[in-house]
């Protein structure tokens, strides 16, 4: 099945943001996240001469069925999550809304194909998805195959742009590590895994404390555990709220 993204192709070019290989890899860490994925997995491959073939991201999140996969790849806008708050399964915050980042990870590659598995215990279907950087408004899905694999996704992208920065370098980390602080204290348990090494942002949070606020109200109901967080960073970062 083909499927058509409802946007301009240099509108959608711009979108896949080429030359941040960390907002990219941040992007496919945060719809892992939004699909109550508990761990994430960033790995690379490399030829016989190092040149980087291949970048995978896999989620153990609840994956995509085939009419999920048909709506999130064919238009830009008006994903599910603009009208939730929270997570299906774990209730966590949901963080992106508009449907664009699966566009990013054309800022890694030419080629990216998104290998989905969902369902429950006794039936569980495998989708793929696949996209080329050549034609950004067009979208491969295979018609469902029924597995006993577990759940989750994983997102492969080759042909991989070679003006995409050192992947294994510790800025790569650490800005990873910078956008996630946040969401990694609130939801512990929640593992993030980069080239084999945690990611951990206690090294690069110099201080944090929480302000406790006085109550507000929101759309008519009174909040009483309002608070702030408030992070100093040990190291220089461009976040600052």
């Amino acid at each position: 099945m083909r499927v058509t993204v409802e946007a301009q192709e240099d509108f959608l070019e711009r979108l896949s943001g080429r030359g941040r290989p960390a907002t990219a890899i941040a992007e496919l860490i945060w719809n892992g996240l939004d699909a109550d994925a508990d761990r994430i997995s960033i790995g690379i491959r490399r030829n016989l001469l190092g040149v980087i073939e291949s970048i995978r991201v896999a989620d153990d999140g609840h994956g995509m069925t085939l009419s999920q996969a048909e709506e999130a790849f064919s238009h830009l806008g008006g994903s599910w999550k603009q009208k939730r708050e929270k997570t299906l399964e774990r209730r966590r915050l949901l963080h992106g809304k508009d449907g664009k980042g699966r566009f990013r990870a054309f800022g890694l590659g030419g080629r990216v194909t998104w290998t989905s598995i969902s369902g429950g215990e006794d039936a569980r279907e495998l989708v793929t998805v696949s996209g080329s950087a050549e034609d950004l408004r067009h979208f491969e899905i295979s018609d469902p195959i029924p597995t006993v694999e577990s759940r989750g996704t994983v997102v492969e992208v080759i042909e991989v742009w070679d003006d995409v920065p050192e992947l294994e370098s510790d800025r790569i980390r650490e800005e990873l590590a910078e956008v996630l602080a946040l969401y990694l204290r609130e939801y512990p348990a929640v593992q993030i895994v980069y080239l084999d090494q945690l990611i951990d942002p206690d090294f690069l949070e110099g201080r944090v404390s929480t302000v406790e606020l006085d109550p507000v109200v929101i759309d008519g109901e009174v909040v009483d555990d309002v608070a702030i967080t408030i992070v100093e960073w040990s190291e220089p970062t461009s976040r600052s709220l």
